[in-house]
């Protein structure tokens, strides 16, 4: 996704597909039962974050500013997210492990 080839709103608007399917294909380790809830909560509530913060970024995508902050933002969640989508599956199954 680089906006200096087909510029900024074409590539707000793919972030924001990319987000949408990396948030829905994130689902499916719980939707399947591989995961329990505590990585459901962290996807719904992080994973919804990511979404809303891309959907911002289309929204907004004039106001240089806004741009400029919010892609900020999406760099630093997006970090967080896809660590966190590999932290809490096995913290999660250790966890279960020790308490059961």
């Amino acid at each position: 996704m680089t906006p200096n080839v087909k510029g900024d709103a074409r590539t707000a608007g793919e972030g924001f597909s990319y987000a949408v399917l990396l948030f829905s294909v994130s689902l499916a380790p719980y939707s399947f039962g591989f995961a329990g809830p505590a990585y459901g909560l962290f996807v719904i509530g992080l994973g919804g974050y990511f979404v809303y913060l891309c959907a911002r970024l289309k929204i907004n995508i004039e106001d240089a500013e806004m741009k400029k902050a919010l892609c900020r933002r999406i760099f630093i969640v997006s970090i967080f997210y896809l660590f966190g989508l590999f932290a809490v599956l096995p913290l999660e199954k250790l966890l279960e492990r020790f308490l059961a």
